[in-house]
């Protein structure tokens, strides 16, 4: 009896596949969610980003959902203090 042919799989890579940054920012113009992801020796955590004039209400449920962290939109102080915002550290620079 012959025994088959070896067949040669790939293994996935270590690196997950990144886009480039110009592919990002195309997508964030389309009004897509992308996943922005720091140095593996810092937090080595992603975010989900997308443009604010993009975002529905399902954006936000699915940012929730699955990001499950905090839904943060920066804004001036003048517009934070007309919606009764408050900061969530009182020193911006301890948080």
């Amino acid at each position: 009896m012959q025994t088959p042919d070896a067949i040669e799989v790939p293994l996935p890579s270590a690196d997950p596949p990144f886009a480039t940054i110009d592919d990002a920012i195309t997508a964030i113009r389309r009004g897509e969610i992308v996943v922005v992801v720091d140095d593996p020796d810092r937090e080595n955590e992603g975010d989900f980003v997308m443009a604010a004039d993009r975002v529905t209400p399902e954006a936000v449920n699915f940012m929730i959902t699955h990001g499950r962290g905090l839904l943060c939109l920066p804004m001036t102080e003048e517009r934070a203090d007309r919606l009764g915002f408050r900061m969530m550290v009182e020193d911006a620079g301890r948080g």
